[in-house]
């Protein structure tokens, strides 16, 4: 007699068991390549979806491959970009004087609207008042 504790399985843990044991006789060589490759391709080159309660996809994540891409390839852009501005000191100042020239202008610009909205907005009614308008 055992001291074992016998517990009965369920017939899918039953059907489990049977497949796991009988997996060689069932899958060949190509099929086995098949599903591997399909984990790989899904595992580390697509993208994760998520499906909102209207049917509609939405990217929520990058593929694994991507991600660790973006992740080996920003501190190597990072540098190329701080050694780019340390070599070109003109072109650099050259843009950021363009760029404040054009903001500059810019707020001039809204400034004037600004100010000039609430005398042209009384000089319409007041044409629209002596029917000019």
């Amino acid at each position: 007699m055992t001291t074992e504790i016998t517990t009965t399985k369920s017939f899918q843990e039953k059907m489990f068991e049977k497949i796991r044991e009988s997996m060689g006789d069932l899958m060949t060589e190509d099929d086995l390549k098949t599903l591997v490759n399909s984990a790989i391709q899904k595992a580390f080159f697509e993208p994760a979806y998520e499906i909102d309660r209207y049917g509609n996809s939405k990217l929520t994540k990058d593929s694994l491959f991507v991600s660790l891409i973006r992740k080996e390839m920003e501190t190597k852009v990072t540098e190329a970009i701080k050694t780019w501005l340390a070599e070109h000191p003109e072109e650099v100042t050259k843009a950021i004087d363009e760029t404040i020239a054009k903001g500059m202008f810019g707020l001039i610009q809204q400034h004037i609207e600004m100010v000039s909205h609430a005398p042209m907005e009384r000089l319409a009614d007041d044409l629209r008042s002596r029917g000019i308008l």
